[in-house]
C-alpha cells in the first residue's frame, strides 16, 4: 500500500517536491516464522533544525523536536501507535492511550535505516 502526503493540515497544496511518499509492505521474517511491516519513506531533507552527525542512531526521546516523518497507527479504544523517523537514523515508537497518555516506552525497532 503506497500514500502521499501531498496537503497540509488546513488542506493546501504541498509542493511536488515537498511531498511525502510512504509505502507500507509485509515481508516474511524467516527468524519468527511471521510477519513484519516495512515502512518506506521518502521525502524532502531540510536539515532543519541541524542534528550534529554524531547524534547516536537508533531510539531517541523528544525526538519531535527534530525534523521527521510521523506515522500513527489507530487502534480501538483511543488506543494508537505513534511511530517517528530521522532522517540520520534515529527514532522513536510510543503506544499510547488517549491523547499525550504514554503507556509503553520505549519500544525498540529490530532494524531501521536511513539514508540521506
Amino acid at each position: 500500500m503506497s500514500y502521499t502526503i501531498d496537503k497540509f493540515w488546513d488542506n493546501r497544496s504541498i509542493a511536488a517536491e515537498d511531498k511525502i511518499h510512504l509505502h507500507f509492505e509485509y515481508v516474511a521474517n524467516d527468524a519468527t516464522g511471521g510477519r513484519d511491516l516495512r515502512i518506506q519513506i521518502q521525502a524532502p531533507f531540510y536539515d532543519d533544525p541541524h542534528m550534529n552527525d554524531t547524534t547516536p542512531v537508533g531510539s531517541m526521546d523528544k525526538l519531535w523536536d527534530w525534523e521527521v516523518v510521523e506515522v500513527f497507527f489507530l487502534g480501538s479504544d483511543d488506543r494508537y501507535l505513534e511511530t517517528e523517523f530521522a532522517p540520520k537514523g534515529q527514532y522513536l515508537l510510543l503506544q499510547l492511550h488517549g491523547a499525550g497518555n504514554v503507556t509503553k516506552y520505549p519500544i525498540p525497532l529490530d532494524t531501521y535505516s536511513a539514508k540521506i
